[in-house]
């Protein structure tokens, strides 16, 4: 009868003989290289899925080194993740992880054919997506700021408020307003008021609200050809008080050159209760 040394002799020959190709391991612990003082080299240590020792027990390879696509690139398992690990020469002592399996735990983010997707974490993590149309979507974390980029427009959201650029024109919403520069033109809208600035000009649209404009100088309306109306501005301890008189005044006639004359000639006298009366706000 075989001594336990003699059989156990015949076990680790057969062993060393036999050619090894695969297996799936789980990750056990890792060695990222996570300082410049220590001496990890991307590596993980593994236990074989699908091996156990001669007494039963699990499998364990230490530190087996991580293959990657790209020097530079890392990104270093974690531990529960199932790998694939091969044998150079069929080697059980040369062992390469060369991959990361999706299984019944861990399933694979929603993706699409063509698509190109990388998230951070499959349970809640920021994801970077190249769809089959090559539009790039960057998502963070809590999904509610997101940049997209296309061909011809790049847009920045949050849940609150986006940033638009398509072309030459760009666009800025909240949850109340919007301003648009598109050309020479630019456009503030709130609600049913809305601003316009052109080449041509200036344009307010209030719709049904009403519109306040105050000032500590002159305000004038109107330009040098067509009647206007001037209301002297005052500083604000001097500001119109109810029964102080508001002169409107405009031009009567042109200069001997043809132009507007500069003196303003009063048309019509109001005090500030008036002026009230019809929504006029000075001050």
């Amino acid at each position: 009868m075989d001594s336990i040394v003699s059989v156990m002799k015949k076990v680790a020959e057969k062993e060393v003989q036999k050619i090894y190709t695969t297996e799936l391991g789980i990750v056990t612990s890792v060695f990222p290289h996570a300082s410049e003082s220590d001496k990890d080299n991307y590596e993980c240590s593994i236990q074989l899925k699908n091996k156990k020792q001669p007494d039963g027990s699990d499998f364990e390879l230490r530190k087996v080194p991580l293959l990657t696509q790209h020097l530079g690139l890392v990104n270093i398992p974690k531990v529960g993740d199932l790998v694939l690990v091969t044998f150079i020469g069929g080697n059980l002592n040369a062992p390469v992880i060369i991959g990361r399996l999706y299984n019944d735990e861990d399933r694979p983010p929603i993706n699409q054919e063509q698509e190109f997707l990388l998230q951070h974490n499959l349970e809640e993590g920021g994801s970077l997506k190249i769809d089959a149309e090559g539009v790039i979507t960057l998502t963070s974390k809590n999904e509610q700021n997101v940049i997209t980029v296309k061909d011809e427009e790049i847009a920045t959201a949050t849940d609150k408020a986006s940033v638009t650029v398509k072309g030459g024109d760009i666009t800025l919403k909240n949850e109340q307003c919007q301003v648009v520069l598109s050309g020479s033109n630019i456009t503030i809208e709130k609600g049913s008021c809305k601003i316009t600035i052109a080449g041509d000009g200036i344009t307010l649209d209030a719709g049904g609200s009403n519109v306040t404009v105050k000032s500590t100088g002159a305000i004038k309306i109107g330009d040098a050809t067509t009647d206007s109306v001037d209301v002297g501005g005052k500083s604000p301890e001097k500001a119109v008080a109810d029964g102080d008189q508001i002169i409107l005044s405009s031009h009567t006639h042109v200069g001997n050159l043809g132009a507007p004359c500069a003196i303003m000639v009063p048309t019509d006298k109001i005090n500030s209760i008036q002026a009230k009366a019809r929504n006029t706000k000075v001050g």
